[in-house]
């Protein structure tokens, strides 16, 4: 036998198999199989290895394009070593907590997702909760379609915006409870298995949430239940502040932000709080804004994180913005600023085919009807003459 051609064929075989599934160990595996059990040279069992082969790169490419396909498969980052896109499902991260000191990449990490939920989903598809205590980080998202109230500033106005999403938790639960009595049925993904209805998801994002978290509050203890049995309904909360052990956001509620990012710490205890990660791990991590050390269920790992440019966040932000902003009332109830219809027949159909842009299926005639206050027969025709399939 000659062992360098051996040897370079079997190199050459790793390089082939690597370079299509893009799976190191797969590749590594297949040779080390191949040169263990002995097959003679490796160009004379090609067809043989294929056979072997392209049944599992078959099945991994179809799980890749699955997940792919999933509109809440997010990019969170890329990985600092080989520069390949870290991404993940968010029913899978559940509730996201993001750690970091000012100036780390809190808030362009937070809308960064933002970013990459909305350009994926429409209206119908995803609602979103924003707290903003400092009043001019998200401001730009104040139209928003996808908004389910108004941008929340303080922290009356999050806990109102929060008990919004604790109220529609209740709703779904006695909108699954007939299904589940009659057969396995305790999610929306259940739910939209049985009915053929996918209920919109619901995002809480909370930017410095401990400036609007005073303890043992209410609020608190919405996040709480909500971070408890939330992702069965299909309700998130993707909450921010700037170190772990902040008095005000207690070990509870940080226990239930499964999938947490952790920017660097002056005081490596801090990582110790929020990381079930080696404590020699903790000397790798860089002082460099955006750099993330991120922890969830499957184990953890280093991450850029994902920076999405001010053209382009304002650019899909308008694409999905509506006429008017939703306001709050004296009670703080998110009272939505019904537009009006007005001008030239053309002015009313541009700003009817606006609203239309915020949707990825037709929106029913009961829907028009109630968002611009219209007669049936005014919907039908707005949406008999703009709507495009």
């Amino acid at each position: 036998m000659n062992w360098q051609n051996y040897a370079t064929g079997s190199a050459a075989l790793f390089l082939v198999l690597f370079a299509t599934s893009e799976r190191f160990w797969l590749a590594a595996g297949i040779t080390v199989a191949i040169l263990v059990v002995g097959w003679g040279t490796i160009s004379g069992q090609w067809s043989k290895l294929m056979t072997l082969a392209r049944p599992l790169l078959a099945r991994l490419r179809q799980r890749e394009e699955t997940v792919v396909n999933d509109p809440f498969v997010i990019q969170y980052g890329v990985d600092p070593m080989t520069r390949q896109s870290l991404t993940e499902g968010l029913p899978r991260m559940e509730h996201i907590g993001v750690f970091t000191l000012t100036g780390g990449g809190k808030t362009t990490l937070l809308r960064a997702l933002i970013h990459e939920l909305i350009k994926a989903n429409g209206p119908d598809r995803l609602k979103l909760i924003i707290s903003d205590p400092k009043t001019l980080d998200y401001a730009f998202y104040s139209r928003l379609a996808h908004l389910l109230c108004p941008i929340a500033r303080n922290e009356d106005e999050t806990t109102a915006a929060v008990a919004l999403a604790e109220r529609e938790m209740e709703r779904r639960k006695e909108i699954i409870r007939p299904y589940a009595e009659k057969q396995p049925c305790n999610s929306i993904e259940d739910f939209a298995k049985i009915t053929g209805v996918m209920l919109p998801r619901i995002v809480i994002v909370l930017d410095e949430m401990s400036d609007v978290i005073s303890k043992q509050s209410p609020l608190e203890e919405s996040l709480i239940r909500i971070g408890q049995l939330g992702r069965a309904f299909g309700i998130h909360i993707i909450g921010a502040t700037q170190r772990p052990t902040a008095k005000n956001v207690s070990g509870e509620l940080k226990a239930n932000l499964t999938a947490k990012f952790v920017g660097f710490m002056t005081d490596n205890s801090e990582y110790g709080n929020v990381a079930k990660v080696p404590k020699a791990m903790y000397t790798l991590m860089q002082n460099i804004p955006g750099r993330w050390m991120v922890v969830n269920r499957k184990g953890w790992h280093f991450c850029q994180g994902l920076r999405i440019s001010d053209r382009e966040l304002v650019k899909v932000a308008q694409h999905y913005s509506r006429p008017n902003a939703p306001v709050w009332n004296g009670e703080l109830e998110a009272i939505e600023a019904r537009p009006k219809l007005r001008g030239s027949q053309a002015e009313k159909d541009s700003l009817f085919g606006e609203w239309l842009n915020g949707f990825a299926r037709k929106p029913a005639a009961e829907e028009v009807m109630e968002y611009w206050g219209c007669s049936k027969p005014t919907a039908l025709g707005y949406l008999g003459r703009l709507w495009r399939e």
